[in-house]
């Protein structure tokens, strides 16, 4: 049997395979459904998702980064492993957004705000 050929990713993307363990991902599944998720609304619009924003939250109807309520302790691991793969530190991510997709629904084309670099 021949064996396919890897596909290189596009420049500037990296995938790991299992950045994260199994049984860190069960217990985020455990946590996230605790958090104070609210409707996300865009310039007038509620969207088919809800959200909730710690360390900062960009305002779309002021066009402005806000602070807000620091990441949960249990977020922290997490931000320590994506710091890493992105060889960054974890306070170079001062900003967790957490979203959960309703079933069906689809994340449209979106190009992120200028003030997340």
């Amino acid at each position: 049997m021949r064996k396919k050929a890897q596909i290189p990713p596009p420049e500037g993307f990296r995938y790991e395979v299992d950045v994260l363990p199994l049984e860190e991902e069960r217990e985020l599944a455990q946590q996230i459904p605790e958090l104070p998720l609210k409707e996300f609304e865009f310039h007038g619009y509620t969207g088919k998702r809800r959200v909730i924003s710690f360390g900062w939250h960009y305002d779309f109807g002021e066009s402005r980064l806000r602070p807000t309520v620091e990441t949960p302790s249990f977020l922290l691991k997490l931000r320590q492993r994506a710091a890493a793969f992105a060889n960054l530190t974890p306070e170079e991510l001062p900003h967790v957004l957490v979203t959960e997709y309703s079933p069906g629904a689809a994340i449209g084309w979106h190009r992120d705000k200028g003030v997340f670099d």
